[in-house]
């Protein structure tokens, strides 16, 4: 199949870089603080996306609290002074406010990414549960509309009883090709947040 059955638990974090506006920010803190250097490895934390982390702001600022985030590396290159000599106080004050304004910029670019494969992983996982619950459906359906021919043949039932088994049957077959459809969808959602690219994903991740 073209989505996989199964989700992953996680989709490692560093791979937002692939998104074009993440890289871009990423190089503006790169270029900003090359004198510090900051690794890129640094810049992402080792957490897992899922469908759950989502926009909340307390996992939010947690995670960028994490040893190793790029706003904690920088906050604490910032605290210390990097005077040149002769350099004057303002210009120093100027480009702190640079350092933390690109930094900033960064973190949201970071935010907005992993809201948008939160919400990608969300409605995959939705509808793989959408899916399962018309499977199991389609069953019962199925043998309702063999009982009712076998009543009908039989006598004990009169043909729109057979009809109407076979259009709630139907019915389930045209939702189960909706929900697919969506699932597709949500999963070429899931491609585009993390900047295109079936290689960007783990293997088991639809």
């Amino acid at each position: 199949t073209i989505v996989g059955d199964g989700l992953a638990a996680g989709v490692p974090a560093e791979l937002l870089s692939r998104r074009p506006d993440v890289r871009a920010a990423e190089y503006a803190v790169v270029a900003a603080t090359s004198r510090m250097g900051l690794a890129k490895a640094a810049m992402y934390p080792s957490i897992s996306l899922t469908p759950s982390i989502g926009t909340n702001s307390i996992q939010f600022s947690k995670w960028f609290d994490l040893p190793g985030s790029i706003v904690k590396t920088i906050a604490g290159n910032i605290a210390q002074p990097i005077f040149q000599k002769g350099a004057l106080k303002t210009n120093y004050e100027i480009s702190v406010i640079e350092r933390e304004k690109i930094a900033l910029q960064f973190k949201q670019s970071v935010m907005i990414a992993v809201s948008e494969v939160s919400d990608a992983l969300a409605k995959i996982k939705h509808t793989e549960q959408r899916l399962r619950l018309i499977h199991a459906k389609s069953n019962a359906l199925a043998k309702a509309t063999a009982d009712a021919a076998l009543l009908y043949k039989s006598g004990m039932a009169n043909y729109l009883e057979v009809i109407t088994a076979q259009n709630n049957a139907l019915q389930n077959d045209l939702e189960r090709i909706t929900v697919k459809r969506e699932k597709l969808n949500a999963a070429i959602d899931l491609y585009r947040a993390l900047g295109g690219g079936t290689d960007t994903l783990p293997p088991n991740t639809p």
